[in-house]
């Protein structure tokens, strides 16, 4: 979805933001599979991230929770950038130098914020855990994801620090991180634009979107209605 895992999860959003509101109407063919390779193929090749100081993001009180967690770990801050070539995108950057791994909290104006923890290695090889939702995309190799929705920050920095190689890592540092995502996101970009999406993959999105809003709709059930 950083390093093209966070990525994914971006690219995805992109794409999806639009083709979501089209299942709720559309029949998975077809016309929804070159709806979505349209939208892929309109967004950019490169990103540029810029810091922006002035930005406050949104739901302060749960990100300053998930921040302080991070920062009892060893996290220190990298930073708030907006994407230039993505309005109203925005990620807030934490880096744990000593383990090697960096944290991200992202900002889209339609989809909302997600949580992610990830590490780097050698080679475009991309270990994390995203709070994303899984929105069904093949994944590049040497991309390793895990969707956990409702896991929180330490509880994902924990299982990635058990799950990923224990050598090898690249060096995670404040000054590394938003040369890493524009690489990434290019890298990422590139090949998801010349593999295209797939019939298989819009209908495995069919029923991560049709999940997904299922549970919304358990979670929040409409308000009963006045009496007469």
């Amino acid at each position: 979805m950083l390093g093209g895992t966070a990525c994914i999860a971006l690219i995805a959003f992109l794409v999806f933001t639009v083709i979501s509101r089209i299942l709720k109407r559309t029949a998975v063919g077809r016309q929804l599979t070159d709806a979505a390779n349209k939208r892929l193929s309109a967004q950019p090749d490169k990103i540029h991230l810029v810091e922006d100081k002035s930005h406050s993001l949104v739901n302060q009180d749960r990100i300053s929770a998930a921040s302080d967690a991070l920062k009892l770990l060893g996290f220190t801050d990298a930073g708030v950038f907006s994407i230039t070539e993505m309005s109203g995108v925005f990620v807030k950057f934490l880096v744990s130098e000593s383990e090697s791994i960096a944290a991200g909290i992202f900002e889209h104006p339609r989809t909302g914020q997600w949580t992610e923890i990830f590490s780097h290695y050698p080679g475009d090889v991309f270990y994390s855990f995203t709070t994303a939702p899984d929105t069904g995309l093949d994944k590049r190799e040497g991309t390793f994801m895990s969707h956990w929705p409702e896991m929180s920050v330490v509880a994902m920095y924990e299982q990635l620090k058990t799950e990923r190689p224990q050598e090898g890592m690249l060096p995670m540092k404040a000054g590394d991180v938003v040369q890493r995502f524009e690489n990434a996101y290019a890298v990422n970009t590139a090949w998801r634009k010349s593999k295209g999406i797939s019939a298989t993959e819009m209908s495995r999105h069919a029923g991560h979107f049709k999940a997904v809003a299922k549970k919304k709709k358990a979670e929040n059930p409409p308000a009963p209605s006045p009496a007469s």
